[in-house]
C-alpha cells in the first residue's frame, strides 16, 4: 500500500490482493475492507506524496478492481460440451 500511494507502484498490490481473493475468498474480501480503511491513513499521514488526492485515490480504486477482475477468471464456467 505504500508504495502505491508514495510511488504510484501498483503491480504489486493488484497481484497480491487478485492472489489473495482467489485462494481465500474471505480473507481476500477481508484484505479488501482492510485496504479501503488503510488507504487514507497512508496517503494522509506520509509526506512524500507523488500525485494529487484525486490521481492517486483513482489509482487506487482502478488497482482493487482489476485485482477482483483478475481473481473472478476462476468464476467463468468452461463447460467443453458446447
Amino acid at each position: 500500500m505504500e508504495q502505491l500511494v508514495i510511488a504510484g507502484r501498483w503491480r504489486v498490490y493488484t497481484a497480491v490482493l487478485g492472489y489473495c481473493i482467489l485462494s481465500n475468498y474471505y480473507m481476500g474480501f477481508m484484505l479488501c475492507v482492510f485496504a479501503a480503511l488503510y488507504y487514507p491513513a497512508v496517503y494522509f499521514g506520509t509526506e512524500k506524496r507523488r500525485d494529487g488526492w484525486w490521481k492517486s485515490c483513482v489509482r487506487f480504486a482502478g488497482a482493487s478492481v482489476l485485482s477482483g477482475g483478475i481473481s473472478a477468471v476462476v468464476l467463468i464456467p468452461m463447460d467443453g460440451d458446447r
